[in-house]
């Protein structure tokens, strides 16, 4: 047997009734209101994605510009350089290194 005290009972009820009063005052949104806001936030991030991807693509076509000229550049002096009689079969200098006076290094 389960004894429950008179408090107890109180308690419950007093709970019982409060979810009721709570779901009573939260009544459902209706359909039509809940489509709307569903449309609306699709719509919106849409338009963000949207704007999102076009300003990502005039970036990259401004990077790619940029990268264009500078291979176009890059080509002009390659043939430059390349135009220098003589020059084939000089070797390349070595890289300088610099010790530091300091020591203590390995």
């Amino acid at each position: 047997l389960l004894v429950t005290s008179k408090r107890d009972s109180c308690k419950n009820n007093q709970s019982t009734m409060k979810r009721a009063s709570y779901e009573a005052a939260l009544s459902p949104v209706p359909e039509q209101k809940t489509l709307v806001m569903v449309n609306t936030f699709v719509a919106q991030t849409v338009q963000l994605l949207n704007r999102l991807s076009n300003t990502c693509e005039s970036k990259l076509a401004h990077v790619q510009r940029r990268l264009d000229s500078v291979d176009i550049t890059l080509k002009i002096l390659e043939a430059k350089i390349n135009s220098v009689q003589g020059l084939e079969s000089t070797p390349a200098p070595a890289p300088v290194v610099s010790q530091s006076s300091g020591g203590g290094g390995p």
